[in-house]
């Protein structure tokens, strides 16, 4: 939200809750989430899977921005990720993200005690 006004959104084809895990990813614009994600999440209403929260920013203090989405959501993030641009100079980026589509991969088996699904942390290392 800018100048009290909502950005126009368009929700996906697919119903977030048809997903084992959903993974929600912006940019951090003046230390807060960006404005689209927001309002994404207000149209979207209850998200009943589990949710991976990744930000990208240019400084290094996203828990501002991480607790503000939780907030959105309503309840804590499976996972939570945040990649600087400090990280991607030194090489930490990779991990980082291996790291959570780890964390977001399991946490989906473990919903409703089903095996791990094939995600992000199998491709990644294809």
């Amino acid at each position: 939200v800018l100048a009290g006004r909502s950005p126009r959104i368009s929700a996906p084809p697919v119903s977030p809750d048809a997903c084992d895990a959903l993974v929600l990813a912006c940019p951090v614009w003046a230390g807060r989430p960006a404005s689209p994600l927001h309002a994404w999440i207000a149209e979207a209403g209850e998200i009943e899977c589990p949710v991976g929260l990744l930000t990208t920013l240019s400084s290094e203090d996203a828990g501002g921005a991480l607790s503000r989405l939780e907030s959105a959501l309503g309840r804590c993030a499976l996972a939570k990720a945040a990649i600087s641009e400090a990280d991607r100079r030194q090489g930490l980026d990779a991990a980082k993200l291996d790291a959570f589509a780890a964390a977001v991969t399991h946490g989906a088996g473990q919903r409703e005690g089903r095996s791990p699904p094939l995600g992000l942390a199998a491709s990644r290392s294809a």
